[in-house]
């Protein structure tokens, strides 16, 4: 038996050569029959030449699955009906592209603040406005320093940074 290839997922042209021989000339159809254990296909074919049939099969996607069917060509003759050729017909998607989409949820960030307070030489300590800060990989635990330092001794740390600079 021939084996056809055909695909599933876009309209397939088939062209037989047929010859009807008789002593009377009667009318005449064809049409192949595509074998399905659950349901028969029948695509009429149309004479486009005394002895040339075409066939066209629409896309079988969402009817058949990806595989071989028993095919034949039928030919109907007044009132009998002639099988001159039986072939497999393999059936295959053309081209298979799917694309998945994965959702995830997001979770949420740990965030962390930090507040600065500073005395000045009236001794009010002010509140610099809270920013969240990064995550780290390795975050150190966050202790509030609570020692208060002035200004004279933020002068003296500038003036010996300044020296020891100098002297290298």
């Amino acid at each position: 038996m021939e084996l056809i290839e055909l695909f599933l997922d876009t309209e397939n042209e088939l062209r037989f050569k047929v010859k009807v021989e008789g002593t009377r000339a009667g009318s005449s159809r064809c049409r192949l029959v595509v074998e399905n254990s659950e349901v028969n296909l029948m695509m009429d074919g149309r004479f486009i030449s005394s002895d040339e049939v075409e066939v066209i099969i629409p896309p079988f996607a969402n009817i058949l699955k990806e595989g071989t069917y028993r095919t034949s060509l039928e030919v109907m003759v007044d009132d009998r009906i002639f099988i001159p050729l039986t072939l497999d017909a393999k059936f295959e998607k053309s081209v298979s592209v799917t694309a998945e989409a994965v959702s995830r949820t997001r979770r949420s960030r740990p965030k962390a603040t930090a507040s600065l307070i500073t005395s000045g030489r009236s001794a009010r300590s002010h509140q610099i406005q809270n920013k969240p800060a990064e995550p780290q990989s390795r975050q150190p635990e966050i202790k509030e320093n609570k020692n208060v330092v002035t200004d004279r001794q933020i002068r003296d740390l500038i003036k010996a940074a300044a020296k020891s600079k100098g002297r290298k």
